[in-house]
């Protein structure tokens, strides 16, 4: 698993351009989403507890209100033998000397049926849905890395959650 990267200097901001913005991959036929609530386990086969060098990365994003108040979320698919589950994971900043990265399960959904492309973006939907309703987060402010999603496929699940009027 790469760790991902945290840009701390100006020069390591990423380039905010404009990007066609892409449709979502057409829903899987049979789609069943468990949202997991950050339980520090999970009990599906095949999965490891923790991202490892298997699992994909989908994504960084970064919510900055002020420069002492920001978020920091990477986001990892792996396959298991019956499900794709999606970690978040937590740049955890708080003891100087100590920065790392906290994974929790956040979602999960049957692999029958379903491409690593809609589970990436699906069970990035539902985990920012989610975060929505439970926390009120507006719209990322900007996109730190790609992985699995492109910028243009972040952006259009973007506007799905967080609708042009609402901005």
């Amino acid at each position: 698993m790469n760790t991902p990267n945290v840009p701390m200097r100006p020069n390591e901001l990423p380039q905010q351009r404009l990007y066609e913005v892409k449709g979502m991959p057409p829903q899987p036929a049979y789609f069943e989403v468990q949202l997991l609530d950050y339980e520090q386990r999970h009990s599906f086969d095949r999965i490891p507890q923790k991202p490892t060098k298997k699992s994909l990365y989908v994504c960084q994003v970064e919510w900055a209100w002020s420069p002492m108040n920001n978020r920091i979320d990477a986001y990892y698919i792996h396959k298991g033998r019956t499900h794709w589950l999606l970690w978040m994971g937590h740049h955890n900043d708080e003891d100087w000397f100590n920065w790392r990265w906290e994974w929790y399960p956040a979602t999960a959904m049957p692999v029958k049926g379903v491409s690593v492309e809609q589970a990436a973006g699906y069970l990035l939907m539902e985990q920012w849905r989610r975060e929505v309703e439970r926390h009120d987060i507006d719209r990322y402010h900007w996109i730190n890395e790609e992985g699995q999603l492109t910028v243009s496929e972040l952006q259009a699940i973007a506007n799905v959650i967080w609708p042009e009027e609402d901005n």
